[in-house]
């Protein structure tokens, strides 16, 4: 009954931080879920109807060059009117490769339409759809939260955060291992010496 008792500590000890860690990357998981869910990528693909013409507004990756800047990217929006086409969103576009890069994230919630857009160069990231263009907003529900955190991991910036993790993840359990196993050895081998010092 004793040694079954130890055998079930020591399982426990060994199964115990799997069970810690689990959490966190089940929430990667869904982030990651999210992310394919609601990200869209390449821009020029987008397929979304912002202003209900039952017709896909045009996304568009456009280089205007500054004096200062020889590459200057926006990302523009342009909904279709009667007039012709109209834009309803631009903003700067980074790029540097396919990841580190501006995401987004065109969808509809609770009959609003909006977009979710990470990266660093924006400073305004919510938008919402007002009836005529794309207007800057404060609030965000959880939703468009959870949108932006998953895009974010999708980035260069949250692989390497992710990366970093992995590895500080490793180092501790190959630390806790060792002191666990250096630490069984320790005491199976003094209650051997005890048992034989009782004889």
């Amino acid at each position: 009954m004793r040694n079954a008792f130890k055998i079930l500590v020591l399982a426990a000890l060994f199964v115990a931080p799997f069970l810690a860690v689990l959490p966190i990357y089940n929430n990667y998981n869904r982030y990651e879920r999210i992310a394919k869910e609601y990200e869209c990528y390449p821009i020029e693909t987008c397929k979304f109807d912002f202003n209900g013409d039952d017709k896909f507004d045009l996304f568009s990756v456009i280089n205007e060059p500054t004096p200062s800047e020889r590459y200057n990217y926006r990302l523009k929006i342009q909904v279709e009117t009667v007039k012709g086409l109209n834009e309803v969103l631009n903003i700067r576009y980074g790029l540097t490769d396919s990841t580190l890069r501006t995401h987004t994230s065109p969808f509809e919630e609770s009959g609003v339409k909006k977009l979710v857009v990470y990266d660093t160069v924006n400073t305004c990231q919510f938008f919402v759809w007002n009836g005529s263009e794309l207007v800057a907003q404060q609030n965000r529900t959880q939703l468009e939260q959870d949108i932006w955190e998953a895009m974010s991991l999708e980035d260069d910036t949250g692989r390497s955060n992710k990366i970093a993790l992995d590895l500080t993840l490793i180092a501790l359990f190959g630390l806790y291992y060792f002191v666990l196993i250096a630490g069984t050895t320790l005491c199976f081998h003094l209650q051997r010496k005890l048992t034989k010092s009782y004889q």
